[in-house]
């Protein structure tokens, strides 16, 4: 099994727009881990374990001790505006660095593929902050923590079915 430490960035206004509770972070984390996993008795069970855990990160960078969520209040990145990757993003060599903000209308993205952002100041996840974690605030269907998983599969390596992402039905199975 491969497990990834995950430090969540929120990322807030000053009106208040964007707080996200440690409970709705760890909601997210164990979604992650049902559909990732697979798990039994849940909405990730159809699926196939993939043998990729997560979870919040308990170490920083600096060997501190941590909960793996930190919290910054600054109107532009809340807009998803300017540098917030770059500035407050984590060693994407040893953690999977999540972003929460206004994500620019859309439900979450990645910059780009792995081989495309592996390592540089853009690795890493953005979502709409209302999305994450189970009965989010954004209302159904998408309160219930896919958008992440949908979200990290691309930061995996994984392309839309219907972008040709198997190539072939025998190589969705490889």
């Amino acid at each position: 099994k491969f497990s990834i430490p995950v430090v969540v960035h929120i990322l807030m206004h000053t009106n208040g727009n964007g707080a996200v509770s440690d409970a709705m972070v760890q909601s997210q984390i164990d979604i992650l881990n049902e559909d990732f996993m697979a798990l039994p008795g849940t909405n990730g069970s159809p699926g196939t374990d993939c043998q990729v855990d997560f979870y919040l990160a308990t170490v920083d960078p600096n060997g501190n001790a941590t909960t793996g969520i930190t919290r910054d209040t600054n109107n532009n990145w809340y807009n998803d505006s300017g540098n917030f990757m770059q500035s407050l993003g984590w060693d994407q060599d040893r953690y999977l660095n999540i972003f929460t903000n206004s994500c620019s209308g859309y439900l979450g993205y990645v910059w780009d593929f792995p081989a495309a952002i592996a390592g540089n100041g853009n690795d890493g996840v953005v979502l709409l902050w209302s999305s994450v974690g189970d009965n989010a605030p954004v209302g159904a269907p998408y309160d219930q923590g896919r958008t992440a998983t949908h979200e990290i599969g691309h930061y995996l390596g994984l392309w839309h079915t219907f972008d040709n992402g198997c190539g072939s039905t025998s190589n969705c199975y490889s």
